[in-house]
């Protein structure tokens, strides 16, 4: 399966060649998706995740500190699951000759809430990408971003149009998280 849009603007902000390593912030794990880190093996660079720091320094003494300028091909990308503020926990010779780059929900989905985007499962990501793209107009609070996510069937495509709001929440494990806080005046309550 090709990547989609927003793994496509993620992978983007790697170019070969122009760091010998990239740190990248991913406080919400999107780059723990299997496409993005295909990409960024298929660009030739190499990966190490930053949790632990004696771990981190283990790994990256062995296996890439020692290496001579050919063989080092593209570069490296350090992932850490932790906000842009917290990468400068990283030994300060690795931040010396780093860039950086940040990834989270509120950049790929600046219209819409952050908790209400990510309380949806990560396949979900793909469809709502595009739709905010094309439909979200302004900035989303909660309540607007919930009543978003209901109002576009391609988000949820097994929603049958019979089915009122209330009903679908009620019975959707995956739409949980967005009955809390609706507006109850905003649903539509007629039986099937």
């Amino acid at each position: 399966m090709p990547a989609t849009n927003w793994q496509k603007r993620i992978l983007s902000q790697f170019v070969p060649g122009v760091s010998p390593i990239i740190l990248a912030a991913d406080p919400d794990g999107l780059l723990q998706n299997e496409h993005i880190l295909a990409g960024l093996q298929e660009r030739g660079f190499s990966l190490l995740w930053f949790d632990d720091p004696i771990a981190f320094r283990y790994a990256y003494e062995s296996r890439f500190h020692g290496r001579k300028q050919g063989e080092e091909r593209k570069g490296l990308v350090v992932l850490a699951q932790v906000s842009a503020a917290e990468l400068d926990r990283l030994p300060y010779d690795i931040l010396a000759k780093a860039s950086r780059l940040t990834f989270g929900l509120a950049e790929l989905f600046p219209k819409l809430n952050g908790a209400v985007v990510s309380t949806l499962e990560p396949a979900d990501l793909d469809a709502l990408y595009d739709v905010q793209a094309r439909y979200a107009t302004e900035a989303l609070g909660e309540v607007a971003t919930k009543k978003f996510a209901l109002r576009h069937p391609c988000l949820f495509p097994y929603r049958l149009p019979y089915l009122a709001a209330s009903e679908l929440v009620a019975s959707s494990r995956r739409l949980e998280a967005l009955r809390q806080g609706l507006d109850e005046e905003a649903l539509i309550l007629r039986s099937p």
